[in-house]
C-alpha cells in the first residue's frame, strides 16, 4: 500500500466515524459517574442467538397419512414466548454489562451488596449465580440492580440502536 491508499483509508474511516454515537458521561441517581458506551450490534446479536427457539411440534394428520409441524401448538407458543424473554433478558444484560462504564469503578461503600442479599432472602430477587468475590459477578450486579434504571437503558438504547432500527422494531410490534 502507498502513502495515499493509506491516507484515503484514513479519511474514509474518519468520515464514517464521525457519524457513529460518541461515550455520554452522566451521574446516575445514586450519584456514581457513569460512562455510557454504545454496544456493538453485532454482540447483541450473538447473545440472541445463543438462546434457541424450541422445535416445532408435529400433529399427525390422519387425513394425509403423515405429520405437519404445528407452530399453533399452545405448549410450543407458551416455551416460545419464554424463549423471547429470556432473548430480551440476555439482550438488556448484555447491555447493562457492555454499555455502562464505572470510570471511579465500584463504591467503595458495599452496603448496596447488603440490601441485594436482603432483597435475596425474602425472595423478591435470585442472586444464586452470583459470586461476589468475582470482581465481573459483582460489577454486574452492581450495575443491574443498582445502576440499570430506565433512564441509563433508554441512553443505552439510544446509542446502541440506530433510529431506523429502532423504528422497524417498534413498527414490529402487533398494534403498531
Amino acid at each position: 500500500m502507498s502513502k495515499d491508499t493509506d491516507l484515503a483509508a484514513i479519511e474514509v474511516a474518519r468520515r464514517k466515524m464521525t457519524g457513529l454515537p460518541k461515550p455520554v458521561e452522566v451521574t446516575a441517581p445514586d450519584g456514581t459517574l457513569v460512562k455510557i458506551i454504545p454496544v456493538s450490534a453485532a454482540l447483541l446479536e450473538e447473545v440472541q442467538d445463543m438462546i434457541k427457539d424450541p422445535p416445532i411440534p408435529e400433529i399427525m394428520i390422519e387425513s394425509k397419512g403423515r405429520t405437519e409441524k404445528n407452530p399453533e401448538d399452545p405448549t410450543y407458543l407458551s416455551k416460545l414466548a419464554e424463549t423471547n424473554r429470556k432473548r430480551g433478558v440476555a439482550t438488556m444484560n448484555a447491555m447493562i454489562m457492555m454499555g455502562i462504564d464505572l470510570p471511579n469503578g465500584l463504591p467503595e461503600d458495599e452496603n448496596w451488596i447488603t440490601k441485594l442479599r436482603y432483597l435475596e432472602k425474602i425472595g423478591a430477587i435470585d442472586l444464586s449465580s452470583m459470586d461476589f468475590d468475582d470482581q465481573l459477578d459483582r460489577e454486574f450486579a452492581y450495575k443491574k440492580h443498582i445502576l440499570a434504571s430506565g433512564y441509563l437503558i433508554d441512553i443505552i438504547t439510544s446509542t446502541t440502536t440506530p433510529d431506523k432500527m429502532l423504528e422497524e422494531a417498534e413498527a414490529s410490534f402487533p398494534g403498531s
